[in-house]
């Protein structure tokens, strides 16, 4: 049944993780701003192009109206309700790109130590706060939050020299 369901899926294999990025990064501003923020600031705050994260949050959505078609579908309802949206559909461009996003992403991970790893497994993957993580590896939250802020200007560093060497990426503006 499992595999069923992940044929189904039609979202990037890395969509997930940036989802959390910016789900995440929204959290926290919500926190410090006291309000939800907009997508120019949490663009700003993540250091993407709005048109990066307004493309996630859009995929997200759409996600969300397709999984709302397909229970609309499969309920015998009498009350005519339909909701159509042409537009569900990834392009094949915009998943290829992604693809390759994740790839250097994956590449760029690989190179970093395992305190580094561990870190942005435990925020990103699991959703720990620093403090969380600080306890899980054994240091303070400062200490949690600098390694945080190595690996990710590591990993930014990385993409950016693979950039310079033709590759199409704009992964490196989620870091």
């Amino acid at each position: 049944m499992l595999d069923y369901v992940r044929k189904q899926e039609w979202m990037p294999r890395g969509f997930y993780k940036q989802l959390g990025i910016i789900e995440s990064a929204c959290e926290d501003m919500k926190r410090e701003l006291g309000r939800t923020p907009t997508v120019d600031e949490l663009a700003k705050h993540l250091g993407i192009e709005k048109k990066r994260c307004q493309r996630i949050i859009s995929m997200k959505n759409r996600r969300n109206i397709q999984s709302l078609d397909f229970l609309l579908e499969n309920q015998n309802t009498s009350n005519g309700l339909q909701i159509t949206n042409n537009d569900t559909q990834v392009q094949p461009e915009e998943a290829c790109l992604w693809e390759e996003d994740m790839r250097v992403l994956a590449e760029g991970i690989a190179q970093l130590n395992e305190k580094e790893q561990k870190t942005l497994a435990l925020h990103y993957m699991e959703g720990l706060k620093m403090e969380q993580v600080g306890r899980v590896i054994g240091v303070s939250q400062p200490r949690a939050s600098q390694i945080h802020t190595i690996a990710l200007r590591k990993l930014r560093h990385f993409i950016e020299t693979k950039n310079g060497k033709g590759i199409k990426s704009d992964v490196s503006g989620i870091l």
